[in-house]
């Protein structure tokens, strides 16, 4: 889909993603080895993305407000996407 806007959201570091999901203690460490991983591969590719917001811990409520801003913006492009870039 060439007109959609992509959001990577991301945790501030592999670290700290490795140790909120070690601190939620849903899923036993093979599969916290597989996301962290996982993870670290969908890195790589954040420059796919048109925009990143970083999910800080404790800091959710600022990340959702970096989403609604971003929606926002879009929503007043004077150029739909592709177009006068």
């Amino acid at each position: 889909m060439p007109e959609a806007i992509s959001v990577f959201l991301a945790a501030e570091s592999e670290a700290s993603l490795a140790a909120r999901l070690v601190g939620r203690a849903t899923e036993p460490l093979d599969k916290l080895i597989t996301r962290v991983r996982t993870a670290r591969e969908e890195t790589a590719r954040l420059t796919e993305f048109d925009y990143v917001v970083v999910n800080r811990a404790g800091q959710v409520q600022e990340a959702a407000a970096a989403i609604a801003g971003i929606i926002d913006a879009e929503k007043r492009r004077v150029h739909p996407r592709g177009r006068g870039r």
